[in-house]
């Protein structure tokens, strides 16, 4: 067959994955999900109140014609930007892709639909509920390219000054959250090995093998038995595939960020909220 007809299949074959498989399993976020996937992260990932991490990363494709340096990204290649909430159990809850490699780091999160949603409180997480005798939100965590909001929490900021034991304690907690997403984007690179060399198509077709491949991972995250996916994360350190983007400088944070980070790092040093190897961990990092 011609190459048009194959490029033409496979762009049929992935539109067809994207709307038959998202609706099943990666169905708009309601708060029956973010509650299930707070209730993992409680327990699996010692983080109450989280309910997804953050990541973004940036996908190589081939330079695409007619489009200058739009796509050119800080690695000196060209790329598209995939956005991510994960669950705690490395599912993907949304994503948001198609942005161009260009686009300054900074802006990622804050062009996005998922930013947007989040900024305006339009993804129905579950509201503010007690925890440890305080009214706290539900948080998504994620690491310094991202902003700190009531409903983000970022680490405490490692450049400025040394940090307290009790600050390292909560970058600590944060940072095993955090893992899963960066654990989901290995499995993904080391799943679909498409990802080892760019991607050589116009840009919308890129945009759909992504959409493709991120809804056939939760489809195998399903179907797949614990023992076989240990055989598959064993491996997510071990590329380079995928990009980050870079971290962000820390903006003006309000005052009721602030506290709720402060409130969590109180509560991850407190009889009910530690784990027995937490400081054993920090100290030996420091």
């Amino acid at each position: 067959m011609g190459r048009s007809t194959i490029s033409n299949i496979v762009e049929e074959v992935c539109e067809a994955l994207w709307k038959n498989l998202q609706p099943i399993v990666m169905p708009d976020p309601n708060e029956e999900i973010w509650r299930a996937s707070e209730k993992v992260f409680k327990e699996k990932w010692n983080f109450p109140h989280c309910v997804a991490a953050i990541d973004g990363k940036h996908f190589r494709i081939k330079a695409p014609a007619h489009k200058g340096s739009e796509f050119f990204n800080y690695k000196k290649y060209h790329s598209v930007v995939l956005l991510a909430l994960v669950d705690g159990n490395k599912k993907f809850i949304c994503v948001d892709v198609g942005q161009y490699g260009r686009v300054s780091d900074a802006s990622v999160y804050s062009n996005s639909t998922i930013g947007k949603r989040l900024t305006s409180l339009n993804i129905f997480l579950s509201p503010d509920e007690d925890l440890a005798g305080r009214n706290l939100p539900y948080v998504i965590v994620g690491d310094e390219a991202f902003p700190l909001k009531k409903y983000l929490m970022r680490p405490y900021p490692r450049s400025a000054r040394r940090l307290s034991e009790d600050e390292r304690i909560f970058n600590y907690r944060l940072s095993r959250s955090r893992n899963t997403v960066e654990n989901t984007f290995g499995i993904l690179a080391n799943t679909w090995r498409v990802y080892h060399s760019p991607l050589e198509c116009r840009i919308e077709l890129a945009d759909k093998v992504i959409l493709a491949t991120v809804v056939l991972h939760n489809y195998t995250r399903q179907l797949t038995t614990q023992t076989n996916l240990a055989t598959v994360e064993e491996q997510t350190n071990e590329t380079n595939v995928f990009i980050p983007i870079r971290i962000g400088t820390s903006s003006n944070s309000s005052r009721e960020a602030l506290n709720v980070r402060n409130f969590f790092k109180e509560y991850f040093i407190s009889n009910e909220g530690r784990v027995e190897w937490q400081q054993r961990i920090v100290n030996r990092t420091a």
